[in-house]
């Protein structure tokens, strides 16, 4: 719940509009073919066409090789996606699964619950077939889209048993979100700023007024060693010069 509000609160800070969150559970899928023991290729295909979410494929791979009613829990993955009724509808189409599908459904329902009490204005979809990141993650996934834009803006999971190969086994959730894509989806104004011309000197006064310019959002460039081309032929409406010991901000005149 932390991870997740921390994701959408990254949107909110790049002002990333009408979002919606798409939440999922891959211990379901993963519990049920683990039910089916099929072979490696077939367990292959079945992902494959629950990923398309396509039930005739699905419907072809599952024929004679897994028990009716255990194909029937699967097929179900392909239609279980909406709205909160969709926990309803899976809680009856996959009674008797097991402890862990019924764990997952249930963290889903209180995940989905303390989402609402903090956000109550935020549209929530679920998607019980979603595999995204399958082989990666291992309970709950999410991801943010928005309307127009044909992939999520930011996804994220489960994902324990990292660094398990190194010895240290640990439970972990993170979300991961593409910077560019923000920067293009969100509706901040990027604040319009000159360009302050810097001379080369060994000064370390000068060093932290740049730098604390910079920490502002000014655009701050200093001359290289033996190349000081002066503040106008690198286009900089503003230079530091040093004026009584103190290096100042002033306009470049002609």
């Amino acid at each position: 719940l932390e991870v997740l509000l921390l994701m959408l609160e990254t949107l909110a800070v790049a002002r990333v509009e009408a979002v919606h969150l798409d939440l999922g559970h891959v211990a379901i899928f993963r519990h049920l073919m683990g039910q089916a023991a099929l072979e490696p290729q077939w367990e292959a295909a079945v992902f494959e066409a629950l990923l398309s979410k396509s039930p005739l494929q699905l419907e072809t791979c599952l024929a004679g090789r897994v028990e009716e009613s255990l194909g029937k829990k699967l097929q179900a993955l392909c239609h279980l996606h909406g709205g909160t009724e969709v926990l309803g509808k899976a809680e009856g189409l996959l009674q008797d699964s097991g402890a862990e599908v019924e764990a997952a459904l249930e963290t889903l329902q209180q995940l989905a619950a303390a989402i609402q009490r903090r956000r109550p204005d935020l549209p929530i979809h679920f998607d019980l077939g979603e595999l995204r990141g399958y082989r990666y993650h291992t309970g709950v996934v999410f991801a943010a889209y928005v309307p127009g834009y044909g992939r999520a803006v930011a996804k994220g999971g489960r994902y324990d048993e990292i660094g398990r190969v190194f010895g240290r086994s640990r439970p972990a959730t993170g979300f991961s979100a593409d910077l560019k894509t923000l920067l293009d989806l969100g509706r901040v104004e990027a604040p319009v700023f000159g360009t302050i011309y810097a001379p080369q000197a060994d000064d370390g006064a000068l060093e932290a007024l740049i730098h604390e310019l910079r920490q502002r959002g000014e655009q701050v460039i200093q001359a290289l060693p033996g190349a000081d081309a002066g503040p106008g032929a690198l286009g900089c409406d503003r230079q530091l010069v040093l004026r009584q010991g103190e290096w100042q901000v002033v306009a470049v005149t002609d």
